[in-house]
């Protein structure tokens, strides 16, 4: 659908129904307090290589040899004090999996047991089988498996001190029998100590409980927030993870739900490294925004952190911006900014991205490694609305980083940006719009040698910069510029679709040229404008009961010329006021036949040919179509009216109003 740009008063409501979505199960434990452990040179991450149940698992690295207890480790801890759990009442099972050559190595399971009803472990009880299944599949282990487990169960202390017990055909039983009332605090699973032959990668996914599933994923969810609907916005208070949501343009029919949650972490290695590798950014936090049911609509996120937070992770603050996660790989958030002085990171994203990918709080950090020397600049670019409007301002952002080994951005001669209309957008080339135009491309240009922006087509057309910025900071080897610009009145209308009109950047450096594009495009709305000299048509004195007739008395050439400028296809249109007044009141008759009483008719025309002429209504009749035009617009000179009177007229002078109008084609 085409937006129209007139001076139109409307007003919509906005009905939608908001819920806060976590990534826990209904009925599941709150993981909260599941941490992840590792101690020497021993290893445990989340990781989305493998899983049983939803997206990750825990995977768990141990090097040859033995590990004591106290000295390596790498395990998932489960905080489970002040739920009531004993050994004697209590169902559990795990998943884990075990490479086929290791299979007598499967992680175990440990209860660490209050004795003495303070809170504290006194005892830990562990147990685990012999070995697990030679093919690669994932594995339940279950209390009951370890009746095949020929060394019974082992015993310590929190010191590290204890034994372990050969207890026969059950060794389960025996625990319960020893210690089957004793409070459970904590649960471990994984390896804490072990003697192997060679390395191992093992894999740990949910735990269950008495029948409720403990949850590993990568994540500490968020508690209920409550959201507020306003007209066609909406908000998200999701304080217990550290953002704010704020939805605008949904819709007047919108309906859906959001959600937030905080990362425990970083919701995996893979796409962190992509974060590093692609946007040369480090992560400050992860979090997650999902939005259901909205197809349209903006969200402008603001993100909460620590002064302690930056210095952890090394980032340099003024850089943090906010990505997402999007098509397989990370994308700066449209108008991204950061203010230090309230420690907030804010960026706009479109509603529909929003589908429970990660989005990064993320900045430049002091990085080592090995890079090609002399390649040259990486640049994005991102815009983020869907659609822009002639004379209307927006905003891309270009990305630009320097390859190591060719200086800061001090070194880029220019940067520049274009926009082009383009039929086939299937790809995106520089090449492929070589001149600029009102109607179909224009270049925005940021020199180093001067500092400033200029546009082409120049400002003697109705193309024009808008708010510019360049990095504050150019002894730093990687920016955002902004590119503001309003686009001309006769941009070339374009539906995002089968016509888009595309971004692409290049920068210059003595290094070579590096080019970026918007991935999407974007559409171009329908402009119309009409100007009309203010005239008077008179047809003077005329007797009742005239016809239609070339020339006068019927025939009144309008007196001005009507100019029309549009950015795609066009309709002319004309109206009357219902009535003209007068001593009394003269009628329009829309249909023309003037067969009552004080009616009146006209017919209107762009051409002065009686035969080609419209009869115009109350409402406006379309009398002529076209398509674009240039700055300068279509000019029309020919406008002629034609009048028709009833047979029977109040002798007076009446007058009304002609409305000359512009619409879509």
């Amino acid at each position: 659908m085409k937006r129209k740009i007139f001076s139109i008063l409307f007003a919509v409501v906005l009905v939608c129904s908001f819920s806060l979505m976590t990534a826990v199960p209904v009925g599941a434990a709150d993981p909260g307090g599941l941490e992840l452990v590792a101690k020497g040179d021993c290893t445990a991450e989340w990781t989305t290589e493998k899983a049983k149940v939803g997206s990750y698992s825990a995977k768990l690295t141990l090097p040859t040899g033995t590990m004591p207890p106290g000295t390596k480790n790498a395990e998932i801890q489960i905080d489970v004090s002040g739920q009531g759990l004993t050994l004697a009442a209590m169902e559990w099972s795990y998943w884990t999996w075990t490479p086929p050559d290791m299979e007598s190595y499967v992680p175990r399971v440990s209860f660490y047991a209050d004795l003495n009803g303070d809170g504290v472990a006194d005892k830990i009880v562990g147990g685990n089988i012999n070995s697990a299944p030679t093919t690669e599949e994932w594995y339940q282990v279950t209390p009951e498996l370890w009746k095949d487990y020929s060394g019974g169960f082992y015993v310590w202390k929190e010191d590290g001190t204890g034994f372990a017990f050969a207890v026969g055909a059950d060794p389960w039983a025996k625990a319960v029998e020893m210690w089957g009332e004793a409070e459970i605090v904590r649960v471990d699973l994984g390896y804490d100590f072990c003697g192997t032959n060679g390395f191992i990668t093992a894999y740990v996914d949910d735990l269950t409980i008495n029948g409720v599933p403990y949850d590993l994923e990568a994540y500490q969810p968020g508690t209920e927030a409550s959201g507020g609907v306003t007209g066609d916005t909406a908000t998200l208070d999701a304080t217990a993870a550290g953002l704010l949501v704020n939805i605008s343009g949904a819709g007047s029919e919108a309906s859906g739900t959001i959600g937030a949650f905080a990362f425990n972490g970083v919701p995996s290695t893979e796409i962190d490294k992509a974060l590093v590798e692609t946007q040369s950014k480090s992560a400050l936090k992860y979090v997650d925004v999902k939005v259901t049911g909205l197809t349209q609509g903006d969200a402008t996120i603001t993100l909460n952190y620590t002064d302690d937070e930056v210095t952890a992770r090394g980032i340099v603050e003024d850089t943090l911006r906010l990505y997402y996660w999007y098509n397989g790989k990370w994308v700066l958030s449209y108008n991204s900014s950061v203010d230090t002085g309230t420690n907030i990171i804010t960026g706009t994203i479109p509603a529909s991205r929003l589908t429970g990918t990660p989005i990064a709080g993320a900045g430049t950090a002091e990085v080592t490694g090995s890079f090609e020397v002399g390649a040259p600049p990486a640049v994005t670019v991102d815009l983020a609305p869907s659609s822009i409007s002639p004379l209307v301002e927006d905003q891309a952002t270009v990305g630009v980083t320097m390859a190591a080994g060719t200086g800061n951005l001090n070194n880029l001669d220019k940067l520049e940006l274009k926009l082009y209309y383009d039929t086939t957008p299937s790809a995106v080339n520089w090449d492929e719009a070589t001149q600029v135009d009102t109607q179909t491309c224009a270049i925005i240009t940021w020199r180093k040698a001067t500092g400033s922006f200029s546009i082409a087509p120049s400002a003697s057309t109705t193309w024009e910069l808008g708010t510019c910025t360049a990095p504050s900071d150019l002894s730093q080897t990687t920016g955002e510029f902004v590119f503001g610009f309003i686009p001309g009145k006769v941009a070339h209308e374009a539906d995002g679709n089968t016509e888009v009109w595309q971004l692409i950047a290049r920068a210059e450096s003595s290094f070579g040229v590096g080019f970026g594009e918007d991935a999407d495009g974007t559409a171009m709305d329908w402009y119309g404008e009409i100007i009309l000299p203010a005239a008077t048509v008179d047809w003077g004195v005329v007797k009742a009961g005239m016809g239609f007739a070339e020339g006068p008395p019927s025939e009144k050439p309008l007196g001005a010329p009507v100019t029309y400028i549009s950015n795609g296809g066009y309709n002319q249109n004309v109206k009357s006021s219902a009535t003209w007044t007068g001593a009394g009141t003269a009628t329009l008759d829309p249909d023309g036949f003037c067969d009552t009483a004080g009616e009146f008719a006209l017919r209107a025309d762009d051409t002065g040919i009686l035969a080609s002429g419209q009869l115009v209504d109350a409402t406006g009749v379309t009398i002529a179509t076209d398509t674009i035009t240039f700055e300068g617009g279509n000019v029309k000179s020919s406008y002629a009216l034609w009048l028709r009177l009833a047979s029977v007229f109040t002798q007076d002078t009446y007058s009304g109003t002609i409305t000359y109008m512009v619409s879509p084609d």
